[in-house]
């Protein structure tokens, strides 16, 4: 079947998929928490509007539960194991293009939060990228 990645139970060619959905899963899940709760405190130790932060998390939230979803189904669609690899990608370039732009002003801090959390979502996103050729 040509969107089937992984049946659980036959194979563990497609565990580090599996695993790599999973590990952005849970940091999501606790980013979002964390800048859902914390989104007043954090904006002025990383230069960045409560608001925004806010929204970021109150974005995670679902999209982690999602991620989580779909790691843990028998089987692992092509396409949405491509659709994260994408969201992934696009969240990497934002944050390459906010660093180099300035479109905020970020503090030292701010400034290794969006660096961290970039090389952070890159390292997923090249974790599922092998996975998923690794599944064929």
């Amino acid at each position: 079947m040509a969107t089937q990645v992984y049946t659980a139970g036959t194979t563990d060619r497609g565990l580090l998929l599996r695993r790599a959905l999973q590990g952005d899963a849970i940091f999501g899940a606790v980013s979002g928490i964390v800048l859902t709760l914390m989104s007043g405190a954090l904006a002025p130790l990383l230069g960045m509007p409560a608001t925004m932060l806010l929204v970021i998390g109150l974005i995670l939230l679902p999209y982690a539960a999602w991620l989580w979803f779909q790691a843990t189904r028998p089987v692992i669609s092509r396409r949405v194991a491509w659709a994260v690899i994408g969201l992934n990608a696009l969240w990497v370039v934002e944050s390459i293009a906010l660093l180099v732009f300035g479109w905020l002003p970020l503090t030292t801090a701010g400034w290794w939060a969006v660096v961290g959390t970039a090389l952070l979502v890159a390292t997923f996103g090249e974790l599922q990228f092998f996975g998923l050729r690794r599944s064929r």
